[in-house]
This record gives C-alpha cells, structure tokens and sequence, in this order.
C-alpha cells in the first residue's frame, strides 16, 4: 500500500490537505455517471459500505478541518507549496530537526500537520468541497 503518511489511528491520511476525500468522491460521482454501475457502493470493507465510507470522508473533513462556529466554515489545511502536499515548514527545518533514536535518523514528515505547520484556507480545496457535497 503506498501512503504519504499514517495518522494516529493508523489510518493512511497526508492530514495536511483535505482534496484527497473530495477527488476521490468526484473520480466515483464520474465513473458512475459514465458506467451506469453503481453496485461497488454497496460492498461491505470493515463494517461499512464504500457508499458510507465516502460519506464518512466527507465527514471527517467537516469535523476535523473547519473551524468551530462562529468562525468560518471554510475547510483549512496546512500550507503547502507544490502539488506534492509537502508542508515548507519541515522542508525549510529538516536539516536543524534531525534527531537520533536508535542509532537512526529520524526526519519529521512533511505531510502531516504538526506544531510547525502553518493553517491557511484555500481557494482549491475548499471548491472541491463544494463539488464534492454537491456530487455526494
């Protein structure tokens, strides 16, 4: 399984940035629309249907990436500077941030938000949210 990173449920999730729920949805809401099948929605993967699991997606974004009220209900995300969900912050701090632990280097991963992540809310992700609700 490739994955830019694991959040602490151990669940694969660059917690970053919050497009990768609502392009998935898009990708189903187009593959159904042009396949006309639709039956792979109702498949059971753990305890709940695709279907329930891309509801739960758009969920987690609504839960965990707006703010609570009364501030906007934007999504936000950490701020990255390219395509490749990578956070300047680590990128910028990663030669000073190495540390040793068992005889390892460790380097703090740059798709996942942390004290040195900067929130911002942007034009891109949150558009996509609203194609998303829109296609759910």
């Amino acid at each position: 399984q490739a994955c830019d990173a694991f959040n602490l449920d151990g669940v694969c999730k660059n917690d970053c940035e919050t497009d990768q729920e609502t392009s998935l949805i898009l990708a189903v809401h187009k593959y159904v629309g042009k396949t006309k099948d639709s039956k792979f929605l109702s498949v059971v993967v753990n305890g709940f249907t695709i279907l329930e699991r891309l509801e739960m997606s758009l969920q987690w974004l609504q839960r965990n990436r707006t703010a609570p009220e009364p501030y906007s209900p934007l999504l936000w995300g950490g701020t990255t500077l390219d395509w490749g969900d990578v956070q300047a912050e680590q990128g910028l701090l990663w030669k000073w941030w190495c540390w040793y632990w068992n005889g390892k280097v460790h380097i703090p991963n740059v798709s996942m938000l942390n004290l040195c992540s900067h929130p911002s809310i942007d034009v891109y992700d949150n558009s996509m949210f609203v194609m998303a609700l829109d296609a759910f």
